[in-house]
């Protein structure tokens, strides 16, 4: 059954009490601190009855025949994840800005308890059928659902009896209805939630087997005696102009207060059993990380828009050191973008039938299964200097599962979901090096079909560079001929070009960059006395395979992304041209044809 924004409001006009700033509030729906996020899961709910994303957000029931909520259905398969980032992805994009707390990452949380339903039978095999209702209840019907872990920060080298015995929450008796639980909880988003799983985060429970501690229940968010006392909002109290995203977005977080509240039987998961929560502190993140760290890319991804508006908005886009921190957002983005995306591909069944995504993926990734080490661990690392390639890669030699090769495997461009960079950025494309490695970095490139006629002649692998053999064209040699389709294949570009042109006992040379000519492989990345050197080289080589010496050389013209690089290129050239006097031009421009790249030479030379 498919709920409108209009149910969800009214669903929150049941009696709860909730308190902000001293205050109570008499209508969650409309009070300024709560109404911008109310909006915001109003308008999920309504999106779902919309032609546009009705397909994305909704399925139908195999056994109601009815639309239900994609957000809210166990995945059973690899397409249930994929329809699962579909729906979060359109419901992001409508949203406009990053929602944390939506439903769809708190109730996988009930899943992993559902994956625990044989230590749930060794309490009471009612325990195990309760969570299995409440699964399918929120397929069916779609509530707010939140969750209810952390614990107020009592001392914590004590046990939980020997605390305060009304801030933890705990079984205070029972009842022919259910059991009264006393305490305190903190949840974000809970004062406009419908329900919360509620269950304990303790970790040590000194070999006990019983705790009154140890329960974990589904709670009604409006129940008598649930207190919600809420910090203080940026909603209503700033000015959207100056705060645009909390007056849009503050997700308020907020302290239950569970006041003797009588929960009943059937919403009981477990109690009093600790290895039960146990269980559930274990694997709590086993579904949940994947859409927390699809949160995560989103979060990249604003990151990135907020870098480049930023240098575009004071004409910086083309300085090298501005394209290099902006490339290594762009990679860092992409990292987490992959690891999701294996993370499906390499997805295995849980032990309640529910592929848990994650997989035996090498390196960092969203989520392990239990058995692996660190198993439930969510690793989303930031980007480091020295770290940036192996969170993008797997490590080198790895003939394993990784990240790349379950790409590779798995599915095409359209799930990888690489999105094209502004076209005035050269900078923000798939690269694995754009910081000083000690060693040489191979490019990320993205292969096109040989053209008939081509032959790779020199290099192996990604880096191989396809040419032919020199040819006469309007009756001057052209050496080493190549398209750029093949040297720029994320440029879309077109053009035959080649390497040197001799025309008479003229030779004019492409300009030469800090690039094997063999491999195609950018070399001494953020040195650019090291890059002359490799640029000079390449000319030398050119200039042999062209009958001529460097001696011959009588023009040369140097292009230099940063004046600072001047002394150092020109002590290169100075040296590698000695005795040869030819005229000579400097030129300091915004950017080469790749950010890596510091230098470019190009020369003309005469044969006596």
């Amino acid at each position: 059954m498919l709920r409108t924004g209009k149910d969800y409001i009214e669903s929150l006009r049941d009696g709860r009490e909730v308190w902000i700033d001293g205050e109570q509030v008499a209508d969650v729906a409309t009070h300024p601190a709560f109404a911008p996020m109310v909006s915001v899961r109003a308008r999920i709910y309504d999106l779902a009855h919309e032609a546009g994303t009705r397909d994305l957000l909704t399925y139908t029931d195999d056994e109601t025949a009815e639309r239900c909520a994609t957000t809210s259905r166990p995945p059973r398969t690899r397409d249930d994840w994929r329809a699962k980032r579909d729906s979060v992805d359109a419901i992001l994009d409508d949203a406009g800005g990053v929602v944390t707390r939506v439903g769809d990452e708190t109730v996988g949380e009930m899943w992993s308890l559902f994956d625990g339903q044989n230590v749930l039978n060794e309490i009471d095999p009612a325990f195990s059928a309760n969570i299995a209702h409440h699964v399918r209840r929120a397929q069916l019907l779609d509530p707010f659902h939140v969750s209810a872990n952390t614990d107020p920060k009592g001392n914590r080298s004590l046990r939980p009896q020997d605390q305060d015995p009304d801030v933890l929450l705990h079984v205070v008796r029972e009842t022919d209805n259910g059991i009264v639980v006393r305490g305190a909880k903190f949840e974000t988003a809970a004062a406009y939630a419908n329900q919360a799983f509620v269950k304990p985060t303790i970790g040590e429970w000194n070999n006990e087997v019983l705790s009154d501690y140890a329960v974990g229940f589904l709670a009604d968010m409006g129940a008598p005696g649930i207190k919600h006392i809420c910090r203080s909002a940026f909603a209503g109290s700033r000015s959207p102009d100056d705060y645009p995203l909390t007056s849009r977005y503050d997700e308020i977080d907020t302290m239950i207060v569970f006041d003797d509240v009588e929960v009943p039987w059937e919403n009981v998961f477990f109690y009093r059993h600790t290895k039960a929560a146990a269980f559930i502190r274990a694997t709590l993140h086993r579904y949940s990380i994947f859409p927390y760290v699809q949160r995560y890319l989103r979060f990249a991804g604003f990151l990135l828009g907020v870098a480049y508006a930023s240098a575009r908005s004071t004409g910086v886009t083309m300085h090298q050191a501005v394209r290099e921190k902006i490339a290594q957002i762009a990679c860092y983005r992409e990292g987490i973008n992959a690891h999701l995306t294996a993370a499906i591909e390499l997805a295995e069944p849980s032990p309640g039938g529910h592929p848990a995504a994650g997989g035996h993926a090498r390196g960092p990734r969203p989520v392990r299964l239990p058995g692996q080490p660190g198993a439930q661990q969510g690793h989303v690392r930031q980007p480091r200097r020295r770290r940036l390639a192996a969170e993008v890669l797997p490590p080198r030699g790895d003939p394993g599962r990784g990240t790349a090769q379950a790409l590779r495997a798995g599915p095409g461009p359209a799930q990888l979901r690489l999105r094209r960079a502004p076209a005035d950025v050269p900078a923000l494309r798939a690269v694995a090096a754009v910081l000083a490695p000690a060693r040489r970095l191979q490019q990320l490139r993205l292969r096109r079909p040989a053209r008939p006629g081509l032959q790779v002649l020199r290099g192996r692998g990604r880096g191989a560079q396809i040419m032919r053999e020199p040819i006469t064209v309007g009756g001057h040699l052209r050496i080493r001929p190549f398209n750029t389709a093949e040297s720029y294949p994320e440029q879309r570009l077109d053009n035959d070009l080649c390497q040197a042109v001799v025309a008479g006992n003229t030779i004019y040379l492409r300009g030469q960059v800090p690039q094997d000519l063999d491999t195609g492989e950018s070399v001494h990345i953020g040195n650019p006395a090291a890059q002359a050197e490799q640029a000079m080289t390449n000319v030398e080589t050119l200039l042999a395979e062209a009958g001529a010496l460097a001696e011959h050389v009588v023009s040369c013209t140097v292009y230099l992304t940063d004046i600072r690089h001047r002394e150092p290129v020109y002590r290169v050239l100075g040296r590698r041209l000695a005795g040869v006097y030819p005229v000579f031009t400097g030129l300091v421009v915004s950017a080469l044809a790749r950010p890596e790249w510091l230098v470019e030479v190009t020369v003309v030379a005469v044969r006596p």
